[in-house]
C-alpha cells in the first residue's frame, strides 16, 4: 500500500471515529448519568447523586446540548453539592443554572434555601423574592414543590422577625396544598448541610 493511500485509509477511519462521537453515546450517557442520579437521591445518597450529576452535565455539553438541558444539570448538581456542603460550588452552579435559563425560577429559589440553611437571612430574602414572579406563574406545573418553598420562604421572614411577611407567604403555601390534595413534590428537596460528612468531590 503506497503512502498516499495508506494516508487516505488512515483518515477515513478518523473521520468515522470522530463521527461515532456524534452518536447517541455521549446523549444516552448523560440520561443514563441523570437516571442513576436520581436513584440515588431518592435513596438519599447525595454525594453519589452530585458525581453523577456531573457526569451528566460533562457528557451533555460533550453531545453539544442547548441551554435548557445544561441548566437543568447545572441545577441538579448545584443542589446536590449544597447537601453535600460544598455550598461555593453549590452556589456557583446554581447562578449558572439561572443564567443559562433564566426564565425557569426553581435555582434562584434553591439559591434562597442554600443561603437559609447557612443563616444568610438577607441574601435568602433576597433570591426568594426574585424567585416569587415565576413561582406563582407556574404553580400548576409543581403545586406542592412551590409550596415547600414557599414554607422556606416564609422561615427566611420568621427568622428575620418579618412574621407578617412571614404569614402571608403560609397562607400562599397553605392554599396550594388544600388546592392539590394527594399530590406530592416533583423533586425531593435537598437536605442543605445535612450531609457533611459524606466525601466531597
Amino acid at each position: 500500500m503506497n503512502q498516499s493511500l495508506t494516508t487516505l485509509v488512515f483518515t477515513a477511519v478518523l473521520i468515522s471515529a470522530c463521527s461515532a462521537l456524534d452518536t447517541p453515546t455521549f446523549q444516552n450517557n448523560y440520561s443514563l448519568y441523570n437516571r442513576e442520579a436520581l436513584k440515588a437521591e431518592k435513596e438519599g445518597n447525595w454525594d453519589a447523586a452530585a458525581k453523577r450529576y456531573f457526569l451528566a452535565l460533562q457528557n451533555s455539553e460533550w453531545a453539544n446540548e442547548g441551554k435548557g438541558v445544561r441548566a437543568d444539570f447545572h441545577y441538579k448538581l448545584g443542589r446536590a453539592l449544597g447537601a453535600t456542603c460544598q455550598f461555593e460550588k453549590s452556589e456557583q452552579n446554581l447562578d449558572q443554572a439561572n443564567k443559562l435559563n433564566p426564565r425557569v425560577p426553581q435555582a434562584l429559589a434553591e439559591l434562597g434555601r442554600l443561603k437559609l440553611s447557612q443563616n444568610k437571612l438577607a441574601d435568602a430574602l433576597g433570591y426568594f423574592e426574585r424567585a416569587l414572579p415565576g413561582l406563582e406563574n407556574s404553580t400548576s406545573i409543581d403545586p406542592i414543590g412551590i409550596a415547600e418553598i414557599f414554607d422556606d420562604y416564609s422561615s427566611a421572614f420568621n427568622k428575620s422577625s418579618k412574621a407578617a411577611d412571614a404569614t402571608s407567604i403560609t397562607k400562599r403555601a397553605e392554599t396550594l396544598r388544600a388546592a392539590n390534595s394527594g399530590k406530592s413534590a416533583a423533586m425531593i428537596k435537598p437536605p442543605y448541610g445535612g450531609q457533611c460528612s459524606q466525601k466531597k468531590s
